[in-house]
């Protein structure tokens, strides 16, 4: 659809304001006023320029070569216009093109997104950001991170968080720091990757030691290869509403039905649940055989080295029994030694006297 907006200069533009009236995405529409705003400027510039310039001409100039100036004068403003005006007409049919395709451009979401959720495909990249935004959203005080960012780009999070992760082997899980400590839920039950455990050191670590974490054992996990990033989604919304997860068996047939009403309605909302588990799930430590040095703490300041005496220094004590050394041990040996043999041979003496 190739859209001819005119620069409006101050006064009303009947086309303009139809085309703006056919756009019902806010974002689009902001984005099309501040273009057409921008131009509209350039264009005032422009006509300003042209004003002072043929003004000096006036003045300076013959009549016959002011005429001559003043043609070239406004050739020139019409050829800039009219670039200007090409280059503004191909920003608004862009935009206007991409705000065809969406399908929630709120949250960035196009129709194929729309159709790759109902044709049961593995969610892609977007669906997924997308609930990361949903998320932010309900939970306005928790720095929610982007599901798209690589450990590299992620940040350590210092309170309570919790995350989407693509674990580098076409699966998606999720995990919490909720209630202090590091917890994964995967619909799988699958082991930890090497890109999973270098997401979670960078979100929960504040070094680089690997977090203790543990991991859910998910009784009912879900059926097939396609839904681990619905159920991942899943189990982010019901830790939103302060739920837990592994408590729950979803209804795996209308999960994908309820994710699309939460996309267009714009909504966290629990996923529907087949039944509710009464026993608590078990959790397993998955860095369990990780060497404590390589596990999370606290961070604390380094102590400062300790300078060794290179003589030990003799300690003033009312037991002269105690022994300080092993050389005033042997000497204080030898010495009571000697005092026990004089006693007796002294007591011998008395006796035999």
């Amino acid at each position: 659809m190739k859209s001819k907006l005119p620069f409006v200069t101050g006064h009303s533009n009947k086309k303009l304001e139809e085309t703006l009236a056919s756009i019902h995405d806010s974002a689009t529409l902001d984005t099309m006023r501040e273009i057409t705003t921008h131009y509209n400027n350039i264009h005032l510039m422009l006509i300003s320029e042209r004003e002072q310039l043929c003004s000096k001409l006036k003045r300076t100039c013959t009549i016959p070569r002011y005429q001559h100036l003043i043609e070239a004068l406004q050739k020139f403003h019409d050829e800039e216009c009219d670039k200007l005006q090409i280059l503004k007409d191909k920003k608004l049919d862009c935009l206007l093109k991409n705000s065809q395709n969406y399908w929630v451009a709120e949250l960035g979401l196009h129709h194929q997104e729309k159709n790759i959720i109902l044709k049961n495909e593995p969610l892609s990249d977007e669906s997924m950001d997308a609930a990361v935004k949903l998320l932010s959203r309900h939970l306005p005080d928790i720095h929610i991170q982007s599901c798209l960012l690589t450990h590299e780009m992620l940040t350590y999070a210092p309170i309570e968080t919790l995350h989407l992760h693509h674990t580098g082997a076409n699966h998606y899980c999720i995990s919490t720091s909720f209630g202090s400590k590091v917890s994964i839920y995967d619909s799988l039950n699958s082991s930890p990757t090497q890109q999973l455990l270098q997401q979670i050191t960078a979100l929960y670590s504040p070094d680089n030691s690997i977090p203790e974490s543990h991991q859910a054992v998910i009784i009912h996990p879900q059926e097939g290869s396609t839904d681990c990033g619905v159920f991942a989604i899943a189990y982010a919304f019901e830790l939103a509403l302060g739920n837990e997860p592994s408590l729950f068996v979803f209804d795996q047939s209308k999960m994908r039905e309820h994710l699309l009403a939460c996309f267009e309605n714009r909504y966290v909302s629990p996923f529907p649940k087949s039944r509710r588990i009464l026993t608590p799930s078990k959790s397993i430590n998955i860095t369990r055989g990780v060497s404590p040095t390589q596990k999370w703490s606290t961070p604390k300041k380094p102590a400062p080295p300790r300078q060794q005496p290179l003589h030990s220094t003799s300690i003033q004590t009312g037991n002269h029994f105690a022994t300080l050394s092993p050389y005033n041990s042997n000497k204080s040996a030898n010495n009571n030694t000697v005092s026990s043999v004089l006693k007796w041979s002294l007591f011998f003496r008395k006796v035999t006297k």
